[in-house]
């Protein structure tokens, strides 16, 4: 994955040069925000990939409708409620049409 992540890192970053970005010591990375976004639901896609699902039984205790075992052996558990995945949803969504915007803009020609 982090091979991945630089990739598209690398790729942004010559994409904003091309765009007019400057780097200066405090701008760092003209998608900065889009970068973090993509890493923090490519971590929540992993723990539904990998973690153990476990559907609640009592949705009034937790108020969750799912929960993802974090640990196998100590059970700390992850709850989600249906309000939370819908959340999650709309953030994909958003960096999706996110990066189908980056694709459609044509950098300014050097």
């Amino acid at each position: 994955m982090n091979k991945k992540k630089t990739s598209i890192r690398t790729l942004l970053l010559e994409r904003g040069i091309q765009e007019g970005f400057v780097q200066t010591k405090t701008k760092r990375h003209p998608y900065k925000r889009l970068i973090d976004e993509l890493t923090e639901l490519n971590t929540i896609r992993n723990q539904f990939a990998h973690y153990p699902t476990i559907q609640a039984t009592n949705k009034f205790e937790y108020g969750s409708a799912i929960g993802l075992d974090e640990n196998r052996d100590c059970g700390k558990m992850i709850w989600f409620s249906i309000e939370d995945i819908e959340k999650i949803i709309v953030r994909i969504a958003k960096a999706q049409g996110d990066i189908y915007a980056l694709r459609n803009k044509r950098p300014a020609k050097s």
